[in-house]
């Protein structure tokens, strides 16, 4: 039982990897951005083809979802659900801060951005395909969550990826978790110009159940976020964060959000 659980999980882990990637995404690229081994990765994206969840390139050997998947979930943005209550809240946080609010997921080494809506600037984050991966060191998203479960999961991109530019402001991987231990204890995570030049963040923890599955974030130039306004964008996010809490406490503990092709990005109210 133990095992089918786990088998389980890695095929959502995996699914979620590629849905992140609309262009497709190669087996090496899935087995490091869910942590699972190569081995694994094969039968799994194996299977979901045979069975039509996914297709690949003959020639590039890319995989991505196929049209009948992406057919299965367009229906969940209907749902007047837990996916409703995420995306109000969503806008909500967007006009509050006006910055671009969204939420991730974190899966193996990397997060995924499952929705977001914009915020009211015309200079501001830049609108993105959802979802999408990103790292889940450099970025404040994947620090709040892994400050509540194993940062392990990104040493290996931690030491290769920390001495690239951008370069990173922690100068070892032990540096790197006293900083989870702070986020921990002040309960956001803060990122500066560590993704993307001049681009700032703030995210905070989504708790369910005892774990942190998700988290929320709001993102916007560093001109218009310096430290009093981060601050301030923290508080509105871990209002936000708790009421979620109670909501996904009460349901399955997930939020089904957006299509497997991308949610489109919500304008802020």
């Amino acid at each position: 039982m133990a095992g089918d659980s786990a088998l389980v999980q890695k095929t959502v882990a995996v699914v979620r990897v590629v849905a992140a990637h609309p262009g497709g995404i190669g087996l090496s690229s899935v087995a490091r951005e869910t942590g699972i081994s190569k081995a694994t990765c094969f039968r799994v994206l194996s299977t979901l083809e045979n069975e039509g969840w996914l297709e690949s390139d003959s020639e590039t050997k890319r995989y991505r979802l196929s049209l009948a998947m992406t057919f299965m979930t367009t229906g969940l943005v209907n749902e007047e659900s837990v996916t409703r209550f995420t995306l109000d809240l969503l806008r909500e946080i967007a006009t509050l801060t006006r910055e671009t609010a969204g939420i991730d997921q974190l899966s193996g080494a990397s997060v995924i951005v499952i929705a977001e809506a914009q915020g009211p600037h015309f200079i501001g984050h830049a609108a993105r395909r959802v979802p999408r991966s990103l790292s889940g060191w450099r970025t404040s998203t994947g620090r709040v969550m892994l400050a509540f479960s194993d940062p392990e999961v990104v040493r290996e991109d931690f030491e290769r990826e920390s001495r690239t530019p951008p370069v990173s402001r922690f100068r070892t991987f032990d540096d790197f978790r006293a900083e989870l231990a702070g986020i921990r204890e002040r309960g956001y995570a803060v990122s500066r110009s560590e993704l993307e030049d001049e681009l700032s963040a703030v995210a905070v923890p989504v708790h369910v159940g005892g774990e942190v599955p998700y988290a929320l974030w709001a993102s916007g130039p560093a001109y218009r976020l310096g430290d009093a306004e981060l601050e301030k964008a923290a508080e509105v996010l871990r209002d936000a964060a708790d009421r979620l809490s109670r909501v996904l406490d009460g349901s399955n503990g997930t939020v089904p959000v957006g299509r497997a092709t991308g949610y489109p990005h919500l304008p802020a109210r």
